[in-house]
């Protein structure tokens, strides 16, 4: 099985948890961070472009003051921040990145 059948069936395991249920583990290996490294900086782009921020690394106090309630893609895009951040340890530990839906 390839990164990307790992990646494809805890997908998958994920969405079908039902309610109540203990979502699985979804480990993002380093050669799979690898891999999606250069999409999520284009997405993490994107959605900056799209909320209007100054930079990558802008603070989100720049839509407005918190507390505050965040939008769908602010909140995407603190997910593509920590999974960038992540990916950082993840290469210099060579342990997955584990990541669970709650």
């Amino acid at each position: 099985m390839d990164d990307f059948d790992d990646f494809r069936t805890a997908y998958a395991a994920a969405c079908e948890a039902g309610e109540g249920e203990e979502s699985p583990v979804f480990l993002l290996t380093p050669p799979m961070m690898r891999a999606i490294l250069s999409p999520l900086h284009r997405y993490r782009d994107a959605l900056v472009n799209e909320l209007g921020l100054s930079g990558p690394n802008a603070s989100l106090e720049e839509l407005g003051k918190f507390p505050r309630t965040e939008s769908g893609s602010e909140r995407e895009l603190e997910c593509v921040r920590d999974l960038i951040k992540g990916n950082q340890v993840c290469q210099q530990i060579n342990l997955p990145i584990e990541i669970r839906f709650v």
